[in-house]
Formats: C-alpha cells, structure tokens, sequence
C-alpha cells in the first residue's frame, strides 16, 4: 500500500516537472520567434535608410553581435552601456563621426 502511495508521487512529480519543462521550452521559442521578428525588422528598417538604436538588451550581446556582423556593409558601433563613461552624448558624437 505505502509503495502504491510512492509510485502516485513520483508519477505526480514528473507530471509536473514534465509541465514545467513544456512551459519553459514554450517561452523560448516565444522569445526565439520574437527576437527573429525584430531581427527581420531591424534589417527592413535599414535597408528603407533608418538608423536603429538598440538598448536594453543585455545578456542579449551575443545576438547583437552577430546582427552587427549580418551588417558588415553599413556603419554599426557597438557601446557597452553599463560602462560609467558612456553617455549619450559620447554615444551620438561617435556615431556622427562614424556616419560621416
């Protein structure tokens, strides 16, 4: 009988680890999609002549970095700024000068 209660347990806990790995694997391919969709954007707006400014993105460098490369045709500067010395005035006085 005790085994029996045993068995439900586990069967309930890997039920919800199982759940929470769907909904883990879920989200990610919503973030996925969603950082493809803007990647198509960004490149849209650049080829119609807008410039782009991305901010906020963070531990999101690498997918950054390798939209600049996708780039290599156009000017694209690449500022860290959480760096105590970047501000905006720096960020738009260098990218004048690289635009010029």
């Amino acid at each position: 009988m005790e085994d029996h209660r045993f068995l439900k347990r586990v069967e309930a806990l890997e039920a919800s680890t199982l759940s929470l790995h769907r909904r883990w694997l879920t989200q990610l391919l919503c973030v996925a999609c969603n950082t493809l969709i803007s990647i198509i954007v960004y490149f849209s707006l650049i080829s119609l002549g807008f410039n782009i400014l991305l901010y906020g993105y963070g531990s999101k460098r690498q997918i950054c970095a390798l939209f600049g490369r996708q780039l290599s045709h156009y000017h694209v500067i690449h500022f860290h700024g959480y760096h105590p010395d970047i501000t905006i005035q720096k960020v738009l006085y260098i990218s004048f000068c690289a635009s010029s």
